[in-house]
């Protein structure tokens, strides 16, 4: 049985853009003013899986389920970065930190912003558990 409106809710990642600092990669999603960052927690120590990725690879969401295998259990915290004029929603799994932003810019509120990162933080964690079935 197909369900259409559920890939309403599938997040769908842009290519990825490789820095060298603590190996980040940052992807935006698809149809939305939110940025996914993924970077090293140590700087000398970097999860393979996470270097794996390569400026330009276009991956799918299920396709970080090695990068952050325990995604699903874990605490987000929100903030605001003055420096970068966004909201961040962030949380660390994996020796992986994982952060979803969004510029102040794009958002009408500090209140709709925390909502947007925590809505997209849930659409990502079930995309990535079960996929696009």
């Amino acid at each position: 049985m197909s369900f259409p409106h559920r890939e309403s809710t599938y997040v769908r990642l842009g290519p990825v853009e490789a820095y060298a600092a603590f190996h980040r990669r940052t992807m935006t999603i698809v149809n939305g003013a939110v940025v996914l960052s993924l970077h090293s927690v140590h700087r000398s120590r970097t999860p393979d899986t996470l270097r794996s990725l390569r400026e330009g690879d276009r991956i799918s969401t299920p396709d970080l389920e090695p990068i952050v295998p325990g995604i699903a259990r874990v605490q987000w915290e929100f903030g605001e970065s003055n420096e970068d004029d966004e909201y961040r929603l962030s949380t660390v799994t994996d020796d992986v930190v994982v952060t979803l932003s969004i510029k102040r810019t794009q958002i009408e509120s500090r209140f709709l912003g925390e909502g947007r990162l925590r809505g997209t933080a849930a659409q990502l964690v079930v995309t990535i558990e079960y996929g696009y079935a």
